[in-house]
């Protein structure tokens, strides 16, 4: 994996914050914050002479209520923008409004791009430079720009980083669009630079390349050029990663290489079979904290190879008995950890590998724990191994 050291209603409906009154002086018709009922004289009106009164001073009218939904918060006691309940509270709380009610998003998926209209489109094929290719006769030929070809896209925009604010990034499951991608305010050519690395090695790899995506999930959405409506995420250069799933295979049978006589091809179709496990089986938006627990953990299989090496493995290293076949994944696990830190969010990952020959021995189980609570996940402690049946 490389590190890039650099950076309609969403699914699940995120709603924006709810409109709150700014509070009033309180005064003596003035019920709870921002509502105000005026003082109403009740006139005097003189009483038969037979049943005749004192006169009286007028009196205010009865408080006047106002409606609310059930459930919602008293008037007065409203926090100004609402954060995302049963969360933990991003850095600084909940004061900005124009990220109120975000949550964290930790996703997988691949990189594209969306210009959202004609016109911006068009700015692009005007500011691009003409695009030299060879003619019939050999000669260099100069043809118009296409904004849509990924490599004069990208050479464009390294020649002018700034262009790439100007552009829709998405992260896309399936060539469908989930999130539209935007860069911190502070960095954001720290975000752009790799999306822009990773957008040319998917085009020259065509489906083995995969991104994962870091950020907060605003209340802000964008409508795309084919009219469909994504949330947009602000996107942090921490933990945004690239890799080539061929690389990782490679990797994998390297850590293998010396240990095992089997056949090479064999051992990289159940490698493969692992990861179409967690790319598409488990695949899911990484809004959950389970879902960004099991979407860090399967970046974690790039950076821990060996770790898959021993699952394969685990019929000659950790369960007894005279065979030494390999593994293959079972089942991935995710579940609530019994234990966790003060003002963390933990959740046990379980890697379970079986012995596809013989299904009487004893399964092996990987587990680690990793905390969900800030934009990047992070493993508590190395990785946890023990057999079950």
């Amino acid at each position: 994996m490389s590190d890039f050291d650099g950076s309609a209603d969403p699914p699940g409906g995120v709603t924006p914050a709810a409109m709150v009154t700014e509070p009033v002086a309180e005064s003596p018709g003035t019920i709870g914050a921002g509502i105000v009922a005026p003082p109403t004289p009740v006139a005097e009106t003189p009483a038969p002479p037979a049943a005749q009164e004192p006169p009286r001073s007028a009196a205010p009218a009865p408080p006047v209520r106002s409606a609310r939904p059930a459930g919602a918060a008293p008037s007065g006691v409203q926090p100004s923008c609402g954060c995302q309940s049963g969360g933990a509270q991003p850095p600084g709380g909940c004061g900005g409004c124009p990220m109120a009610g975000m949550s964290y998003v930790f996703a997988l998926g691949t990189v594209g791009f969306d210009f959202g209209t004609e016109a911006r489109r068009d700015t692009f094929r005007q500011l691009m430079p003409d695009y030299a290719r060879s003619g019939d006769d050999g000669a260099p030929v100069l043809v118009s720009p296409n904004p849509y070809d990924v490599f004069q896209l990208s050479d464009y925009l390294d020649q002018r980083p700034s262009e790439s604010t100007k552009l829709i990034w998405t992260l896309n499951l399936d060539l469908t669009p989930i999130y539209a991608i935007e860069a911190e305010p502070a960095y954001p050519e720290d975000v752009y630079g790799p999306l822009r690395e990773a957008l040319r090695a998917e085009a020259l790899s065509l489906e083995d390349d995969r991104v994962s995506l870091p950020g907060v999930l605003t209340n802000r959405t964008v409508q795309l050029f084919s009219g469909q409506v994504v949330p947009v995420v602000v996107a942090q250069p921490r933990g945004l990663y690239a890799w080539n799933e061929t690389q990782l295979v490679n990797g994998v049978i390297r850590a293998l290489s010396g240990t095992i006589d089997v056949d090479e091809g064999y051992v990289r179709l159940m490698i493969r079979s692992f990861l179409d496990k967690v790319y598409f089986e488990c695949r899911n938006l990484g809004q959950a904290p389970q879902d960004r627990a099991l979407n860090f953990a399967a970046t974690n299989a790039y950076q821990f190879g060996a770790g898959i090496a021993d699952g394969f493995l685990s019929g000659r290293n950790l369960v007894p008995g005279a065979s030494d076949e390999l593994y293959t994944l079972d089942s991935i696990e995710v579940s609530k950890s019994p234990y966790c830190r003060m003002d963390s969010d933990c959740w046990d990952v379980r890697v379970t590998f079986f012995d596809p020959v013989n299904d009487r021995r004893a399964r092996s189980v990987y587990m680690f724990t990793i905390d969900v609570s800030d934009a990047l996940p992070v493993t508590l402690s190395p990785y946890h191994r023990y057999l079950t049946t």
